[in-house]
């Protein structure tokens, strides 16, 4: 996954699309402005790596304009935001009416592609949790 938070217009996005296409890549997220629903639009349909987005949205019709406008392929709702879980669920349910085959091949691929990064660095590595014992 790629986050630009919003960063690029719909051509430079397109273009950053297909300069990492080749490394794999599962997703684009926020590639535009939140309210760059044209932009969003234009790029989804270009672009050869599937598009997420949804952190700046928060509320249901928003992610209506999202998923009816075809502007993403992932829908990314933070639960916080978007009205906790209740309201998430809705987001989804939206979502998978919509595109219920892409949905599926995309939740896989979601599910299936992230990896805990092998690295030396002590600063990435998982902090242990501390084994407590009891004394008598």
């Amino acid at each position: 996954m790629v986050d630009i938070n919003g960063a690029y217009t719909a051509d430079v996005a397109l273009e950053c699309a297909r300069a990492i296409e080749p490394f794999g890549i599962h997703w684009i997220e926020e590639p535009l402005p939140p309210g760059d629903l044209r932009g969003y639009a234009e790029l989804r349909a270009r672009s050869p790596i599937p598009i997420a987005a949804g952190e700046a949205h928060h509320t249901v019709r928003d992610f209506r304009a999202l998923i009816d406008g075809r502007c993403i392929d992932i829908v990314q709702p933070s639960i916080p935001a978007a009205g906790g879980l209740t309201e998430a669920r809705r987001i989804a349910t939206l979502a998978q009416a919509q595109q219920p085959a892409r949905w599926r091949r995309m939740s896989g691929a979601a599910r299936s592609g992230w990896r805990r990064p092998a690295t030396s660095s002590p600063r990435c590595r998982p902090r242990r949790t501390p084994t407590i014992r009891r004394t008598r």
